[in-house]
């Protein structure tokens, strides 16, 4: 589990070091998280989490270039987003970020030039063609709680395919 107790920023970002264990959105990838979040008793809207990959991950404000889902403290449902030199495109799912339940969250990109598709329980695909970063990104699943109350993430499965690697 990701964990994060008052006021502190839990995270898991999948590298080695800032060199090794990223790549460009500009090739065509597919990238699944399945998880849950699950809050101990404390209020949803004191969580914060960010699921998907940017290049810094675990930053309590979001990260300069990033492609993720996102709960923020204010938000009772999933946002799909889109960053790119720290302006975004942020997408409302209508799917609540309910706790203790199991989510599929899938991002993708078909092919290179091709949009972002961001789809939750292979339903709900919403399409992004703005702000798409071209910087380094790597995984990452971030919480931060403002509560005294532990909050986490339970991670099941994640499996990251990039297709077509251009060096």
């Amino acid at each position: 589990a990701i964990a994060a107790t008052n006021p502190s920023t839990g995270g898991l970002a999948l590298r080695a070091t800032p060199t090794t264990g990223i790549w460009l959105p500009a090739d065509p990838f597919d990238m699944l998280f399945i998880l849950r979040h699950q809050l101990n008793g404390g209020l949803a809207s004191a969580t914060l989490l960010r699921i998907g990959a940017s290049d810094d991950p675990g930053n309590t404000s979001a990260a300069a270039n990033g492609i993720y889902f996102e709960k923020l403290a204010a938000d009772t449902n999933w946002f799909s987003v889109t960053r790119s030199g720290a302006v975004e495109t942020r997408t409302d799912t209508t799917v609540a970020a309910t706790a203790n339940v199991w989510y599929r969250l899938r991002i993708r990109r078909a092919s290179a030039g091709a949009n972002i598709l961001f789809t939750i329980d292979d339903a709900n695909e919403q399409s992004h063609s703005a702000n798409i970063p071209t910087a380094d990104l790597m995984p990452e699943m971030t919480i931060r709680t403002s509560e005294a109350v532990a909050k986490h993430i339970e991670p099941d499965y994640f499996d990251l395919l990039i297709h077509s690697i251009t060096r």
